[in-house]
């Protein structure tokens, strides 16, 4: 369906949940900006599956909204299916991507250097006498989860300490990271993990 010629005056914004801190305070940051400029935000969660996501991107290429901010959905990284945002651009509507991102697509993206922050993180407990730095994941297909475990291990390398990777690197559900909490505790290793509530997952 074509894009209507006239301004909507409302920009379409996807995000996988609001249960993690980071996406509120996206979406609350995109809603004041947008105001300032005469916009309104639709917001809508793909609750990090592809069909959900497809769905909302199919009803926004009505016409209803003048552009799209989306963080892609987690299945939709593992599946590598981006039709429905390559449709978009095809119909000429603008689209940014917010945090997770396709780098084959070329559109305007918005992200932080997770690479760089993991392995600042890393340096960080190295420098305070960590031994065993500890690296938990429950997003290692996304794009941001991949750049922060290879920031995790370029850490490691620049320490001259290797990455034990099938000892110390895991990508689990919520209730095994609490028990490996409890595991580390007691075994003196400090743990960096980037944790995402079940809800936001499903």
């Amino acid at each position: 369906m074509a894009l209507k010629k006239s301004a909507t005056h409302h920009i379409g914004v996807i995000v996988p949940e609001i249960s993690s801190e980071f996406f509120p305070k996206s979406v609350q940051a995109i809603e004041t900006n947008a105001s300032k400029r005469g916009f309104k935000s639709v917001l809508c969660f793909s609750r990090d599956s592809f069909t959900t996501e497809h769905e909302i991107v199919q009803n926004f290429c009505n016409g209803s909204v003048d552009g799209i901010i989306i963080s892609m959905s987690k299945q939709t990284q593992q599946l590598r299916e981006y039709k429905h945002i390559l449709s978009l651009m095809d119909q000429g509507i603008p689209i940014i991507m917010a945090d997770r991102k396709c780098g084959s697509i070329e559109c305007e993206k918005v992200c932080i250097n997770d690479f760089e922050a993991s392995e600042h993180a890393v340096e960080h407990l190295i420098s305070t006498g960590c031994k065993n730095p500890a690296f938990i994941s429950t997003i290692p297909k996304t794009n941001v989860g991949k750049e922060r475990k290879k920031g995790y291990k370029s850490a490691l390398r620049k320490n001259f300490m290797k990455p034990v990777l099938k000892k110390w690197c895991w990508n689990l559900t919520d209730i095994e990271i609490l028990t490996v909490n409890w595991m580390l505790f007691w075994n003196n290793t400090k743990l960096m993990g980037y944790w995402q509530p079940r809800s936001s997952r499903q």
